[in-house]
């Protein structure tokens, strides 16, 4: 006759993961309840946070809308200066635009400190006002491959009144310019 084989080995460990459960239900449950609850609030204060930003947002809209009337005032750029910066993605655009509302109100000192303060995707562009208004800007910075590449080498050939030669290169690098017909306007 054959033996039985006896499966003792198998029923231990779920008799100790039962009598595991049994003794610790309450500490597991208080844990899981735990972790749920966290997961709440941190999901609640991110809904909050986000809710913020877009009512800051859509203040910016609004204020957007207001300044098509042309009846600013410096007060009014103030207050979107203020609730502009206070959200991170719009920062750099709301100071940008902040100085060309100043500019419009004659506030250039105002207007060329918010254009010096301005950073990321519009620090160029700013840059580029700075110049118009007469500041000293690193120009070098952008005559290689920036976004208003040819706006920089335009400015260049005006400032140092070019040459024959150098209007020939730069008609070769920016053939389908407006800048280009404008500097032949001007010979």
């Amino acid at each position: 006759m054959a033996k039985k084989k006896q499966h003792k080995s198998e029923e231990v460990p779920v008799d100790k993961v039962e009598a595991f459960l049994e003794k610790n239900f309450r500490k597991i449950m208080i844990s899981i309840g735990g972790v749920i609850l966290a997961i709440i609030v941190i999901y609640g204060v991110f809904t909050v946070i986000q809710s913020n930003k877009q009512q800051k947002i859509s203040r910016l809209g609004q204020y957007e809308q207001m300044f098509q009337t042309d009846n600013l005032t410096n007060r009014q750029v103030e207050s979107f200066l203020k609730v502009g910066t206070e959200v991170d993605e719009v920062a750099s655009y709301t100071r940008y635009r902040a100085a060309n509302l100043y500019l419009n109100t004659e506030n250039l000192a105002k207007a060329k400190e918010l254009l010096n303060k301005t950073g990321g995707s519009y620090k160029e562009l700013a840059d580029s006002l700075l110049y118009d208004l007469g500041e000293d800007i690193n120009v070098a910075q952008y005559t290689d491959g920036s976004y208003l590449e040819r706006l920089w080498d335009y400015r260049e050939l005006l400032k140092s009144g070019y040459t024959q030669e150098e209007l020939d290169q730069f008609a070769k690098n920016y053939s389908d310019s407006r800048l280009l017909e404008l500097l032949k306007n001007w010979e």
